[in-house]
């Protein structure tokens, strides 16, 4: 049997670690002395370390590039995360083909079913969903286990580096504070204290969210993917976007609640609830919008998402009417799409799987996985972005959303229907 993947275990080999220098990182510091850029902190990252090694300018902000940096780091140790676990699952799927053609000699089709749809999953970048490992064949059990603990301990790893490199980042970010008060940018030095404050809740446990990056995500779905809030942080007054957009939503009202769809998710009493989105989405031309809802039945208040600045004609909106419609309207860039979809069946105050896939000329929505309506006529998401999670407007005016929603995502490309499937499978997993 082929050796699958990295263990305590004598017989199985190890998987080889990816060096992460940063070396990018210390040229963009590099290069911005050589400019003559007057920055306040330069972050030497093949160290790990964050190093202030220049005077605060009092016109530059350094903020802004200090979280950039923070952010290409974490990207880097995901990176790593990726690579590790792609050849486990590559070891791990050849291990599973070597069982499967055992099983295809005996004669076993229930085993070469399973042993094929494992390795399918293994090679396309995730185990397969199994609701209960002991309905495994018992050849495939053990690798499975194995599999299971090494893909936890990879995670350990990448959250244990992740965690130092945080702490090394707010004692950076403590000295531009200090740096910025005594310029006299109290703005700039608030924020970076707000900033602190989120980054130490973190350290310490208060809002360490369920999933910890995109590699939690099977591969297809990461791509294109620009929002994902889990909504899985309590006592916070920030929820954050794994996606690698890394924006900010900012609490307005809204309550935690463990009872989500997975793991946690917010409440909205439908009257001034909402969570806005920090800085500007980026443009699409194409789109999927994913969101878990449970509401408290008819009549319902829906606002789910907008995305608009105030300028007529120019807007991204998504709203429940009821509990029998969805308003969707994308008229950016000149298009022409607004519209009120019917459902089918009115919608339950049991938790629903709601999607809108805009595509290149129509755009398609989907229930609990199925496709219930469709609107030929083409949308866009380019420009005029002011973003909010709960609040909207439908064809009945302003409305916020009263409720439970859970997993807000978009990406800026239209899923397949397949996908929408498989994200539907990761609703079922959290249950």
């Amino acid at each position: 049997m082929a050796p699958i993947l990295p263990t305590t275990s004598p017989d199985l080999p190890s998987i080889p670690v990816i060096a992460t220098k940063g070396t990018a990182l210390v040229k963009i510091a590099s290069r911005q002395r050589r400019m003559g850029s007057p920055l306040c902190t330069i972050l030497c990252i093949a160290t790990g370390l964050f190093t202030s090694v220049l005077t605060c300018s009092a016109q530059d902000n350094e903020f802004k590039r200090m979280n950039s940096l923070f952010s290409q780091k974490s990207l880097e140790l995901d990176d790593q995360l990726a690579a590790r676990k792609l050849t486990l699952l590559q070891n791990y799927a050849t291990a599973i083909e070597g069982i499967q053609r055992s099983f295809q000699e005996a004669g076993n089709l229930e085993g070469v079913v399973s042993a094929k749809s494992e390795s399918d999953s293994a090679r396309s970048g995730a185990l397969a969903t199994v609701k209960n490992i002991d309905s495994l064949p018992v050849e495939m059990r053990r690798l499975r286990e194995l599999a299971e603990k090494e893909i936890e301990k990879q995670q350990s790893e990448r959250d244990t580096g992740l965690r130092d490199l945080r702490t090394k980042f707010v004692g950076a970010l403590e000295a531009l504070k200090v740096n910025y008060t005594k310029a006299g940018e109290v703005d700039i030095a608030l924020a970076v204290a707000a900033e602190i404050a989120k980054h130490n809740a973190l350290l310490t446990g208060a809002a360490e969210p369920l999933r910890q990056s995109l590699l939690d995500l099977p591969a297809d779905l990461q791509k294109g993917l620009i929002l994902w809030f889990p909504f899985d942080e309590e006592g916070v007054a920030t929820v954050a976007d794994l996606s690698p957009s890394a924006m900010q939503g900012v609490i307005k009202g809204t309550q935690f609640t463990k009872d989500g769809k997975i793991g946690g998710a917010r409440s909205f009493n439908g009257i001034e609830d909402r969570i806005e989105i920090a800085g500007q989405l980026p443009d699409a031309e194409r789109f999927t919008i994913s969101v878990w809802i449970k509401t408290p039945g008819n009549p319902g208040k829906g606002g789910i998402f907008c995305d608009y600045n105030g300028v007529s004609a120019n807007d991204l909106l998504y709203s429940l009417v009821g509990n029998d419609a969805v308003y969707i309207r994308a008229d950016k860039s000149g298009k022409k799409l607004n519209s009120l979809v019917k459902l089918p069946e009115k919608l339950t105050t049991e938790w629903h799987h709601l999607v809108w896939v805009a595509g290149q000329r129509d755009s398609t929505l989907y229930v609990d996985q199925e496709p219930v309506g469709k609107v030929r006529e083409e949308g866009s998401n380019v420009g005029f972005h002011t973003a909010f999670i709960g609040y909207s407007i439908s064809d009945q005016g302003r409305t916020n959303f009263e409720g439970l929603l859970d997993e807000f995502m978009m990406w800026d490309r239209p899923l397949t229907h397949g996908e929408v499937e498989e994200l539907g499978l990761l609703g079922r997993e959290g249950q």
